[in-house]
């Protein structure tokens, strides 16, 4: 690893010294570079993503030169929230298993931040093995495209004839992020959030420069709120987590480094300065 990368590590903070979790042993032991590249970083997709050429490629190649050991999700990104976090949970065992016991930090856009968080809440046993979950733009309360298109009869036949008859998907990738089904989901399954270090991000943007901006102005005509083009950001949060705002990022600024994406952020800067912040308590 180049200079840069080491010093790229080194200017992000470091938890206190008794972080949630119980890590301060761990920090401790670990400063640093040491300390971020001690853990394994899980990076989980949105809903369709599978289809998307280049999606998070910048993410990796940076976490690659950075020197930080990293996966990404084999979730099928058609599948339901249920399906994925099972998969989840065989993931992040495995990880931590095949890495001396090293936790895992979960990085996740889109929908990968519902599934993630539905494997914590359903599977109490993975929290110790959980560094920290950071999600960006993840319709926690649900999405207010899924939730439209599964609530007007014409558009939702098409979108699901569509999920399921062209992309060999699931219904359910789509209607588990309608606001019934999340709210349901939450109120069954409540999430973990004091046992585990966590940070939502929710944006919003307004820029005509948008690609989304379609669906932007639709969220702001039809229910008055700010929106990334897919997710409304007061829907991005999580009940009792902390969160971020950004109010100049679509919906596909993490994943993308240019072009869809068309705010100025680099993603890799964001997920790592987010991860911080989670880590920080």
């Amino acid at each position: 690893m180049g200079r840069d990368s080491e010093q790229a590590l080194s200017a992000l903070p470091l938890p206190p010294s008794e972080p949630p979790g119980g890590a301060a042993a761990e920090v401790a032991e670990r400063t640093g570079v040491e300390y971020w590249r001690s853990f394994r970083y899980l990076l989980v997709p949105g809903l369709l993503t599978k289809w998307y050429p280049m999606y998070m490629s910048s993410l990796r190649y940076d976490l690659q030169r950075l020197g930080l050991c990293h996966t990404f999700s084999a979730v099928d990104t058609d599948q339901s929230v249920l399906a994925n976090a099972a998969v989840l949970r065989g993931e992040i065992e495995r990880l931590a298993a095949e890495n001396d016991g090293h936790r895992v930090v979960l990085l996740c856009h889109s929908k990968g931040g519902v599934d993630a968080a539905a494997s914590l809440a359903l599977y109490p046993s993975l929290e110790p093995l959980v560094a920290a979950l950071v999600t960006m733009q993840s319709p926690h309360s649900g999405s207010v495209i899924a939730h439209d298109l599964a609530n007007t009869s014409l558009q939702r036949s098409v979108a699901l004839l569509a999920l399921e008859k062209l992309l060999h998907g699931s219904k359910d990738a789509l209607l588990d992020l309608t606001y019934d089904a999340r709210k349901a989901f939450v109120r069954r399954h409540p999430y973990p959030a004091s046992r585990v270090a966590t940070l939502c991000v929710a944006c919003s943007e307004s820029r005509p420069t948008s690609l989304l901006r379609p669906t932007i102005d639709y969220a702001a005509l039809r229910y008055g709120e700010p929106s990334d083009g897919c997710v409304c950001q007061v829907d991005a949060t999580l009940p009792g987590c902390p969160f971020v705002h950004i109010d100049d990022m679509d919906h596909f600024g993490p994943a993308w480094k240019g072009f869809p994406a068309t705010d100025g952020y680099d993603p890799t800067k964001v997920w790592l300065v987010c991860t911080s912040i989670a880590l920080c308590g």
